[in-house]
């Protein structure tokens, strides 16, 4: 070989090298070294090249660290190391910019690998990680260059454990450790979905976070699919000699450096999960050479994970399977497979597997199968299989039969439904409507009145129809009649299935919806209640529709002012939701925006808006841009960019949302009236009185319009209204809407509601700005002891009312030390939280410098 080329190889093996952990590094050698002098040399370089790594980096931030204080990397404090590879040093960092505080983790690329090739291999990940965001994929923060030009990225911190070490401390049962490793399936199947190959697939590249949420990471030696090559998306090996790979997880294709597919990453997954049933790798590699190394890999059949030979045992040899084409096309169908087995069904690597096996066998004796086979098929052939072809038959025969007439039963079912909406918008018809102009309402009103006379000697589907036309009459905000509708629908289904069945627990959860939106929170509680009993009763563990029940409680106890139930609730939610890989996304998304609402409430803004943003990214690709199920979530957004004062970029959001709620419902849905309010209220912390003002009033009679004088909703509208005569200094009307306001939330959630606190705050607040300490104190003190009961300690409605009575010490000429510890520890808070320039930071300041001499 070329000196210069043995040289180039040996470069490129210890820059591989660097990238491992030492658990990882001796397999990797054995695999990758052909000669012991080759191995030699690698490792005496590999042991300089850390050394000098070393050194390198001390020069940068050394110094900082043994004078005591904390280099930086731009708004980031870089605490300690975490790890170093080849390509790059990960750094456990917080950023303290002031704007938010939170530990991360900075990947910056090392003082000696600004060469081509690293950072080319740096530069991909970083574009992979930007393009990657899912609940199990360390994700993307941030990126830029450090003060002496060396390229870093900023990445989630995942503190957990590795996979097996996780399962192996907690003694975690077979079932669990599917379950879990199902959730890193998942992540793998979403990267292959954006045409991105992991290639390094092993325990210690999925870190399990103390909750139990796993976390794939490291996607330093991941790979771009071609979407369009001629044989189905595939990437190229690698174009140097040397292959990027931890022999241990390592396919037969990676391992002869061939071309690599998503059944790659399938192979790795298989090693994975036979290791974490069985305890043990496939393969023993310890003083193995590369060669035999690679005829393990390539050409030796691994021992069953278990001596039983079962369900799962056929789910990982099917993974491990030599030819790629063999194993499971797509993780996704390795997923199913697993959930069939959990859920005791037959599992599809059963199918063909005699045949794959057979197949194998041939291949390896042709001479001995042949001359016994003759023998065999005399004696045996015909007496050994005849019973159990007959028996098999008949067992055909009779499901066939089932499902011919269950086929039947749905077909005539199926055109029933057709038929009767055929007949239906018929009726839009100019030539059946004599030149009238049919409306949708008018037509969902004929609809329902001909499924109450026409049907009633066909309940079953008498129920379903009623059941999907009073959805429709909720979605378009007429909750009355979707009331009716749902009613008699599971009125019907309990007549004719019994109270335990499945129909019988969907129309009850979707009655409780329509009971949210109508404010009736208890009903809508009992509802979700009966229908989580009996999903519980007639469903399997962890089911979508059980997690969707989940939601809509987390929801209820939400209205409710129950903060921390409903977390809880929809933590539980979407953790189930998760653990399904085909599940729902729909369902995910709504769980994201649901949870996203709670923190927000609970004054957790950051994790907020990071659930906010996944909610988003997954409805666009979902339904797409200005569909009206983005609606909810992006008016919802906005509140949170309002509270952290990014007001231009909520009331932007607001108004594209008001103009999608238009352009399909009309100016005069119920949601429309949430959307005007809320905009509104921005528009006043921008100064824009006159347009907040009309939008507010505007709010406040469509709501009492479509929902009553008195529906809960309207005492966000009488706030907005309050707040405008508050700031014009218009102290007599701001009172009387305050005071309207507390007796609608009083009235229709209780006067413990969190909600309640807002209108008593600011009732203090008015008597403070008429020099009257001794009547605002009251309505201070109930909204701290309501919002103590309600909300988590340091939020931001507390520091609110505790500078407001630090205010009211400080009028009154009392107890000076407590009025201005009181308004020193709000102003901080106030600060930290919304600004120096908010309104109510202001205040609080200017009333904390008049006590200082």
């Amino acid at each position: 070989m070329n000196p210069d080329d043995n040289w180039r190889k040996v470069r490129g093996l210890v820059q591989d090298a660097l990238d491992l952990s030492a658990s990882d590094l001796p397999a990797f050698l054995a695999s990758a070294c052909d000669s012991e002098d080759l191995r030699r040399k690698v490792e005496s370089l590999l042991a300089a090249e850390r050394a000098a790594g070393d050194f390198l980096e001390l020069p940068a931030w050394g110094e900082a660290w043994e004078g005591g204080t904390s280099p930086r990397v731009g708004c980031y404090r870089l605490l300690r190391e975490l790890g170093r590879g080849g390509m790059s040093t990960v750094y456990l960092a917080r950023r303290d910019d002031d704007v938010f505080d939170k530990r991360v983790a900075i990947k910056v690329l090392r003082a000696d690998g600004q060469k081509d090739n690293l950072l080319r291999r740096f530069h991909n990940e970083r574009r992979i990680l930007a393009n990657l965001d899912h609940p199990h994929i360390a994700r993307l923060l941030d990126g830029g260059r450090t003060a002496n030009g060396r390229p870093y990225f900023v990445m989630e911190y995942v503190e957990g454990e590795p996979i097996d070490v996780y399962c192996d401390r907690r003694h975690l049962e077979t079932e669990e450790r599917i379950k879990l490793f199902r959730r890193v399936c998942a992540a793998v199947q979403y990267a292959h979905q954006n045409l991105v190959i992991h290639r390094d697939l092993k325990p210690s590249n999925v870190l399990v976070t103390g909750d139990g949420t796993p976390k794939l990471l490291d996607f330093g030696i991941a790979k771009l699919l071609d979407p369009h090559p001629a044989d189905g998306m595939r990437i190229d090996s690698t174009q140097t000699w040397h292959r990027v790979l931890t022999p241990q997880y390592a396919s037969p294709e990676q391992v002869r450096g061939e071309a690599i597919t998503t059944t790659s990453d399938v192979y790795s997954l298989g090693v994975m999960l036979y290791a974490l049933l069985s305890g043990r790798l496939p393969y023993r590699f310890e003083s193995r050479t590369a060669v035999e190394i690679e005829r393990l890999i390539c050409e030796q059949e691994p021992p069953w994970p278990s001596s039983g030979g079962g369900d799962l045992d056929h789910i990982v040899m099917k993974a491990l399977r030599k030819e790629p084409a063999s194993r499971y096309p797509t993780v996704d169908q390795m997923t199913a497979d697993l959930r069939r087995f959990l859920d005791r069904s037959p599992v599809a690597a059963r199918q063909g597997n005699r045949l794959y096996h057979a197949g194998k066998f041939l291949r390896r004796h042709r001479l001995g199968v042949a001359v016994a086979a003759a023998f065999s098929l005399v004696l045996i052939g015909f007496a050994a299989t005849t019973a159990m072809q007959s028996r098999r038959i008949a067992e055909e025969r009779d499901r066939a039969r089932q499902e011919r007439n269950s086929a039947v039963l749905e077909r005539q079912r199926s055109e029933q439904v057709s038929d009767f909406l055929v007949e239906l918008f018929e009726l839009s018809d100019p030539g059946k409507a004599l030149g009238r102009s049919i409306s949708a309402r008018e037509l969902l009103d004929r609809g329902a009145a001909r499924i109450q006379d026409e049907l009633r000697d066909q309940p079953r589907l008498q129920a379903d129809l009623m059941r999907t036309m009073g959805g429709v009459y909720d979605g378009l905000g007429l909750y009355d009649e979707a009331d009716n509708l749902l009613r008699q629908a599971l009125e019907s289904q309990r007549r004719t299935f019994g109270s335990e069945h499945l129909e019988v627990a969907r129309t009850l959860y979707d009655l409780a919806g329509v009971q949210l939106s109508k404010g009736a929170h208890e009903t809508a509680e009992e509802l979700s209640r009966e229908a989580l009993n009996l999903r519980r009763v007639l469903l399997p563990a962890e089911h979508p529709e059980l997690a969707r029940t989940l939601t809509q409680l987390g929801s209820v106890h939400r209205l409710q002012g129950d903060y921390e139930a409903a977390e809880r609730l929809l933590r539980d939610a979407l953790r189930m939701l998760r653990m399904v890989p085909d599940g729902e996304r729909e369902d995910v998304a709504t769980g994201l925006h649901a949870l996203a609402y709670v923190l927000f409430l609970r004054g957790d803004y950051e994790e907020s808006e990071d659930h906010y943003r996944q909610a988003l990214t997954l409805s666009r690709e979902i339904f797409g841009d200005g569909h009206p199920r983005m609606a909810p979530i992006l008016n919802d957004f906005a509140l949170l960019l309002a509270r952290i004062r990014r007001f231009e970029e909520a009331s932007e959001i607001q108004r594209a949302t008001l103009e999608i709620y238009d352009r399909h419902f009309g100016d005069e849905h119920p949601d429309a009236v949430t959307l005007e309010n809320n905009l509104a209220g921005t528009l006043v912390e921008l100064g824009r009185y006159q347009e907040a003002e009309r939008l507010a009033q505007s709010s406040l009679a469509l709501n009492r319009k479509l929902r009553g004088e008195d529906h809960f909703t309207s005492a966000s509208t009488l706030l907005t209204l309050a707040r405008i005569r508050f700031l014009r200094g218009e102290l007599d009307e701001a009172e009387s809407h305050y005071r309207r306001s507390f007796e609608v939330v009083r009235r229709q959630l209780g006067d413990r509601h969190p909600h309640s606190g807002h209108p008593l705050l600011w009732l203090g607040r008015v008597e403070l700005a008429r020099g009257r300490p001794s009547k605002a104190e009251p309505f201070l003190r109930q909204a701290l002891e309501i919002w103590r009961a309600t909300l988590p300690e340091g939020h931001l409605f507390l520091a609110r009312v505790e500078g407001a009575l630090g205010v009211c010490h400080a009028a009154r000429g009392e107890d000076a030390p407590q009025a201005r510890a009181l308004l020193e520890t709000s102003h901080r808070r106030l600060a930290a939280e919304i600004g120096e320039e908010a309104e109510f930071t202001r205040w609080v300041r200017g009333h904390l410098d008049r006590l200082h001499p």
